[in-house]
């Protein structure tokens, strides 16, 4: 069974190419691209228990809620989720307060599709 991965970012292009990098691995299946906090929230809260996404990427710059405020409430709301952050930034203090709010690790947007993939299933 495919491990369920889902997406949050403001950007349509930001979408459009972490669902390519995804589609490329039949172990790996998007479940949902979010645009901001509230889609997000939407979209788990319409999703039954057993779709849930197993790894939440989330983007840290997007208008408020910004990507740590999405990870906080995520979080609280389905602490079983793993959240990495996804970003264009290796800024050590936002990186931390990702962490200090629940996200389990972070990748660079720029990764190549492979050392995402493996960051995903390692």
């Amino acid at each position: 069974m495919p491990l369920k991965i889902a997406f949050v970012d403001d950007s349509p292009v930001n979408q459009i190419t972490f669902a390519r990098k995804i589609q490329l691995f039949d172990d790996l299946e998007l479940v949902f691209n979010a645009s901001n906090c509230n889609d997000c929230l939407l979209k788990l809260e319409e999703l039954q228990p057993d779709k849930l996404p197993q790894v939440l990427f989330v983007d840290l710059e997007m208008p408020p809620p910004n990507g740590i405020q999405v990870i906080q409430i995520a979080k609280a709301l389905y602490p079983q989720l793993y959240f990495i952050v996804l970003t264009v930034f290796d800024d050590d203090d936002r990186i931390f307060d990702a962490i200090k709010a629940g996200a389990n690790g972070y990748l660079m947007k720029d990764e190549n599709a492979h050392f995402l993939h493996q960051a995903i299933i390692n």
